[in-house]
């Protein structure tokens, strides 16, 4: 019922390595990947999140990322580093964590639905959540707003399935 173990390793940032020169010898190879790396924690962490608090009403009762520091300057799944430098997957983190958060469902090639999150034991009648999807070019696929009321202490669908009888602007 609680989510423990998730994540990606990534290395750690080339100020920490380059600061550790013993860490720096095993892992310089790895300087034109960090970003790509960082790219991807940041996008798995993401999905990883919205995915566990999609299944809030199956079951699922919560989640704590696997590891937030790594203990040594390496390739870790830390979103902070040896020396506390975020990572790519912290702010990823931060955001997909928020205690009222709207996310995209999809299945990493189309979108599936639209759900919002509410770790609040506050409802918000009637709230207006404006929304647009976009293509990894920045090219909008659809776009809108709804109003919803939003339960307190829930995760509920706000759009599902996603797109039914809408037809994208390109796909």
């Amino acid at each position: 019922r609680l989510n423990t173990e998730f994540g990606f390793e990534a290395p750690a940032a080339l100020e920490t390595l380059q600061a550790h020169p013993d860490a720096w010898s095993r892992l310089q190879h790895l300087e034109p990947q960090i970003a790509d790396l960082w790219q991807y924690q940041a996008a798995l962490i993401q999905y990883q999140v919205e995915h566990l608090r999609r299944l809030r009403s199956e079951g699922c009762a919560g989640y704590i990322h696997f590891w937030l520091a790594d203990l040594a300057p390496q390739v870790g799944c830390g979103v902070l580093d040896y020396d506390r430098r975020p990572k790519g997957g912290y702010q990823a983190l931060l955001r997909a964590s928020q205690p009222v958060h709207i996310a995209l469902e999809h299945d990493g090639r189309h979108p599936r639905g639209l759900w919002v999150f509410n770790d609040t034991p506050q409802s918000y009648p009637g709230a207006v959540a404006s929304w647009q999807v976009c293509t990894e070019q920045g090219d909008r696929l659809w776009a809108g707003e709804t109003q919803h009321d939003i339960a307190a202490n829930a995760s509920q669908p706000i759009i599902r399935p996603f797109g039914a009888g809408l037809r994208p602007a390109l796909w």
